[in-house]
Protein backbone atom coordinates (compact mmCIF):
# COMPACT_ATOMS: atom_id res chain seq x y z
CA UNK A 1 0.00 0.00 0.00
CA UNK A 2 1.40 3.66 -0.81
CA UNK A 3 -0.46 6.78 0.07
CA UNK A 4 -0.32 9.69 -3.36
CA UNK A 5 -3.25 11.36 -4.74
CA UNK A 6 -4.11 10.73 -8.16
CA UNK A 7 -1.12 11.46 -9.87
CA UNK A 8 0.97 8.59 -9.32
CA UNK A 9 -1.88 6.53 -11.61
CA UNK A 10 -0.22 8.20 -14.63
CA UNK A 11 3.06 6.55 -13.55
CA UNK A 12 2.17 3.75 -12.98
CA UNK A 13 0.08 3.26 -16.23
CA UNK A 14 3.07 4.48 -18.22
CA UNK A 15 4.95 1.86 -16.76
CA UNK A 16 2.92 -1.10 -17.39
CA UNK A 17 1.30 -1.36 -14.02
CA UNK A 18 -2.30 -1.83 -13.88
CA UNK A 19 -2.84 -4.28 -11.16
CA UNK A 20 -3.27 -1.75 -8.71
CA UNK A 21 -6.45 0.13 -7.34
CA UNK A 22 -7.29 2.58 -4.88
CA UNK A 23 -8.85 1.76 -1.29
CA UNK A 24 -9.89 4.37 1.84
CA UNK A 25 -6.73 3.62 4.32
CA UNK A 26 -7.35 1.16 7.02
CA UNK A 27 -8.76 2.06 10.30
CA UNK A 28 -6.81 2.67 13.00
CA UNK A 29 -8.95 4.04 15.56
CA UNK A 30 -9.53 7.78 14.08
CA UNK A 31 -10.37 7.36 10.21
CA UNK A 32 -9.65 10.58 8.42
CA UNK A 33 -8.64 11.17 5.04
CA UNK A 34 -5.64 13.08 4.70
CA UNK A 35 -5.29 15.49 1.77
CA UNK A 36 -2.93 18.20 0.20
CA UNK A 37 -3.46 20.53 -2.06
CA UNK A 38 -1.86 22.59 -5.00
CA UNK A 39 -2.82 25.92 -5.83
CA UNK A 40 -1.89 28.78 -8.90
CA UNK A 41 -1.37 31.97 -7.81
CA UNK A 42 -0.66 35.60 -8.56
CA UNK A 43 2.05 37.17 -6.87
CA UNK A 44 1.93 41.24 -6.08
CA UNK A 45 5.02 41.75 -8.35
CA UNK A 46 3.06 40.48 -11.67
CA UNK A 47 2.82 43.04 -14.51
CA UNK A 48 0.32 41.54 -15.95
CA UNK A 49 -2.42 41.11 -13.08
CA UNK A 50 -5.68 41.18 -15.64
CA UNK A 51 -4.34 38.76 -17.57
CA UNK A 52 -3.13 36.48 -14.83
CA UNK A 53 -6.64 36.46 -13.19
CA UNK A 54 -8.37 35.07 -16.51
CA UNK A 55 -5.68 32.36 -16.12
CA UNK A 56 -6.62 31.43 -12.89
CA UNK A 57 -10.14 31.84 -12.97
CA UNK A 58 -9.98 29.00 -16.46
CA UNK A 59 -8.34 26.61 -13.93
CA UNK A 60 -11.90 26.43 -11.97
CA UNK A 61 -13.75 26.05 -15.19
CA UNK A 62 -15.29 22.69 -15.91
CA UNK A 63 -13.37 22.51 -18.80
CA UNK A 64 -9.96 22.78 -17.31
CA UNK A 65 -10.72 20.32 -14.26
CA UNK A 66 -11.99 17.64 -16.58
CA UNK A 67 -8.00 17.99 -18.40
CA UNK A 68 -6.68 17.55 -15.30
CA UNK A 69 -8.75 14.99 -13.58
CA UNK A 70 -8.99 13.11 -17.10
CA UNK A 71 -4.94 13.29 -17.78
CA UNK A 72 -4.67 11.70 -14.09
CA UNK A 73 -2.87 15.31 -13.00
CA UNK A 74 -4.89 15.66 -10.46
CA UNK A 75 -8.46 15.09 -8.38
CA UNK A 76 -10.80 17.61 -9.39
CA UNK A 77 -11.67 20.13 -7.31
CA UNK A 78 -15.60 19.99 -8.39
CA UNK A 79 -17.05 16.74 -7.26
CA UNK A 80 -18.93 16.36 -10.58
CA UNK A 81 -16.17 16.37 -12.31
CA UNK A 82 -14.10 13.97 -9.84
CA UNK A 83 -16.85 11.32 -9.40
CA UNK A 84 -17.62 11.40 -13.31
CA UNK A 85 -14.89 11.72 -15.68
CA UNK A 86 -12.70 8.42 -16.59
CA UNK A 87 -9.58 8.09 -18.06
CA UNK A 88 -7.35 5.84 -19.39
CA UNK A 89 -4.94 6.20 -16.47
CA UNK A 90 -8.12 5.90 -13.64
CA UNK A 91 -7.77 3.06 -11.49
CA UNK A 92 -10.91 0.97 -11.17
CA UNK A 93 -12.40 2.62 -7.78
CA UNK A 94 -11.06 5.61 -9.30
CA UNK A 95 -14.77 7.56 -7.47
CA UNK A 96 -12.75 6.81 -4.08
CA UNK A 97 -10.02 9.63 -4.31
CA UNK A 98 -13.19 11.94 -3.61
CA UNK A 99 -15.88 10.10 -2.03
CA UNK A 100 -13.34 9.45 0.48
CA UNK A 101 -14.33 12.31 2.11
CA UNK A 102 -17.98 11.23 2.85
CA UNK A 103 -16.28 8.01 4.66
CA UNK A 104 -13.50 9.47 6.12
CA UNK A 105 -13.82 13.41 7.55
CA UNK A 106 -10.75 15.37 5.69
CA UNK A 107 -8.18 17.19 6.98
CA UNK A 108 -5.04 19.10 5.84
CA UNK A 109 -1.72 17.65 5.42
CA UNK A 110 0.74 21.08 6.56
CA UNK A 111 3.74 21.36 4.96
CA UNK A 112 6.16 22.06 6.87
CA UNK A 113 8.92 24.75 6.09
CA UNK A 114 11.93 22.30 5.81
CA UNK A 115 9.53 20.06 3.51
CA UNK A 116 12.15 19.99 0.51
CA UNK A 117 14.57 18.89 3.00
CA UNK A 118 12.62 15.79 4.32
CA UNK A 119 11.11 14.89 0.65
CA UNK A 120 14.67 14.27 -0.69
CA UNK A 121 15.38 11.23 1.86
CA UNK A 122 11.85 9.81 1.41
CA UNK A 123 12.20 9.85 -2.18
CA UNK A 124 15.29 8.08 -2.54
CA UNK A 125 14.30 5.44 0.06
CA UNK A 126 10.93 4.96 -2.27
CA UNK A 127 13.22 4.84 -5.46
CA UNK A 128 15.55 2.27 -3.79
CA UNK A 129 12.94 -0.07 -2.85
CA UNK A 130 9.42 0.67 -4.18
CA UNK A 131 10.64 1.90 -7.83
CA UNK A 132 13.21 -0.49 -8.48
CA UNK A 133 14.19 -2.65 -5.39
CA UNK A 134 17.87 -1.90 -5.42
CA UNK A 135 18.83 -2.33 -1.98
CA UNK A 136 16.93 -4.23 1.19
CA UNK A 137 13.91 -2.22 2.30
CA UNK A 138 14.97 -2.41 6.00
CA UNK A 139 18.59 -1.30 4.97
CA UNK A 140 16.86 2.00 3.37
CA UNK A 141 14.46 3.15 5.32
CA UNK A 142 16.04 2.59 8.76
CA UNK A 143 19.09 5.20 6.72
CA UNK A 144 15.94 7.43 5.83
CA UNK A 145 14.26 7.23 9.63
CA UNK A 146 18.01 8.43 10.58
CA UNK A 147 18.23 11.68 8.12
CA UNK A 148 14.46 12.67 8.73
CA UNK A 149 15.04 12.50 12.54
CA UNK A 150 18.19 14.53 12.23
CA UNK A 151 16.40 16.89 10.01
CA UNK A 152 13.49 17.34 12.31
CA UNK A 153 15.86 17.76 15.42
CA UNK A 154 17.51 20.71 13.55
CA UNK A 155 14.35 22.28 13.49
CA UNK A 156 13.66 25.66 15.80
CA UNK A 157 10.95 24.95 19.05
CA UNK A 158 8.21 26.88 16.90
CA UNK A 159 7.91 24.44 14.79
CA UNK A 160 7.75 21.47 17.43
CA UNK A 161 4.28 20.87 16.08
CA UNK A 162 4.70 20.36 12.72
Amino acid sequence: MVGGGRWPTLTFVRNNFRDGNITVWPDGGARFTEFGVGAQWMTKLTKHPDAVWEVLKFFTTKESQEALHGGAVSISVRRSVATTTTSEFAPPDDKLFYESFDIAPPKPVPSPPDFSRIEEPLMRGYQETVVSNARPTEEVWAEVQEEVSKIIAERPKEWQDL
